[in-house]
């Protein structure tokens, strides 16, 4: 009897066992299943907030070229001002206006020069012809 009752006790505790080791596998499963749906989930997710972030990082790429097309158009601005100031402070209007002035008298009395010089030499050639 006592073989009886030690293989019965034998026996229950083999059917505890498995049925321990079945309740655990199930209720591991369900937690993996858990575990991967909350994976997923959390994959979406981080997939939308990448999305986001992308989008984000380039609008500020734009932004930051539209900024640097703005400082380059200054810029060019700012150079053509310094170039028309300096033309206009080395050499002012006033003093370029003499310079021509003095350049058209010279040219003037070249040019009465020049008839001068040919009225002789006109003059020279008649008189070498009529002789």
């Amino acid at each position: 009897m006592s073989d009886l009752i030690i293989n019965g006790a034998l026996i229950t505790l083999l059917i505890a066992v498995v049925g321990a080791a079945v309740r655990i596998t199930r209720t591991m499963a369900a937690d993996n299943a858990d575990l991967k749906q909350k994976l997923n989930d959390q994959d979406k997710a981080h997939a939308g907030e990448i999305g986001d972030m992308q989008r984000a990082h380039s609008a500020q790429i734009d932004g930051l070229r539209r900024e640097f097309g703005e400082t380059a158009s200054a810029l060019r601005s700012k150079l053509h001002e310094i170039e028309t100031w300096a033309r206009d402070e080395f050499v002012r209007k006033g003093s370029f206006e003499l310079v021509v002035g003095r350049l058209e008298k010279g040219i003037e009395s070249l040019g009465e020069k020049i008839e001068r010089h040919l009225d002789k030499m006109t003059e020279r050639l008649e008189k070498i012809r009529d002789s």
